[in-house]
C-alpha cells in the first residue's frame, strides 16, 4: 500500500469524526514528518497528500493546502536536525492528547516507515522516538508490529 493510499485510507475507511481541528494538525505533522524521514517530499506527493485529506473536516482559517505545505516544511526542517525530533514528537504527542490516537498516529507512521520495506536507522530512530514520545507500552508495540506484520509483505 502507498502512503499516499494509506493516508487517504486513514480519512476516509475510519472513524475520526470526533478529534478536534488540533488533533487533525497533529496527525497531519506526524505523518508529514514520518514521510520526510522516510525520504524526499516530491511536491506532487504534497499534493497529493493534501487531497487525501480533503475527507478531513476541515474547519481553519488557514487553508487545507497552506497548512500542509507548513507541516512538509517543519517537517523537513526537523528531520534535517534529528536532535530536535523528541521535542518535537513530545509536542504532537500533546495535541493528540489520546491513547487511542496516538497508537493510530503510530500504527500509520510505522506503515510509512514499511512502505518500502526497508526499515532505514533514520525511520528505526524516529519509530523510537514515537514510542517514548507517546508513551507506547510493550504491548500496544507488538500489537501493532503484529499488524503491520499482516498488512504488508516484508
Amino acid at each position: 500500500m502507498s502512503i499516499i493510499t494509506a493516508l487517504s485510507n486513514l480519512f476516509s475507511g475510519r472513524s475520526f469524526s470526533k478529534i478536534s481541528a488540533e488533533q487533525e494538525k497533529a496527525m497531519i505533522d506526524a505523518l508529514t514528518y514520518a514521510m520526510a524521514v522516510d525520504r524526499e517530499i516530491a511536491g506532487d506527493e504534497q499534493k497529493e497528500l493534501t487531497s487525501s485529506l480533503r475527507h478531513v473536516k476541515w474547519e481553519e482559517e488557514i487553508p487545507l493546502e497552506s497548512y500542509v505545505s507548513e507541516s512538509v516544511a517543519r517537517a523537513k526542517r526537523i528531520s534535517a536536525q534529528p536532535g530536535d525530533a523528541p521535542d518535537y514528537l513530545h509536542q504532537i504527542s500533546e495535541r493528540l492528547g489520546e491513547d487511542w490516537l496516538r497508537e493510530e498516529t503510530y500504527y500509520l507512521a510505522a506503515r510509512i516507515a514499511a512502505s518500502d520495506r526497508d526499515i532505514v536507522s533514520a525511520e528505526q530512530l524516529l519509530l523510537s522516538n514515537m514510542v517514548q514520545a507517546f508513551e507506547l507500552d510493550n504491548d500496544t508495540q507488538a500489537r501493532i508490529a503484529d499488524q503491520l506484520m499482516r498488512e504488508t509483505d516484508f
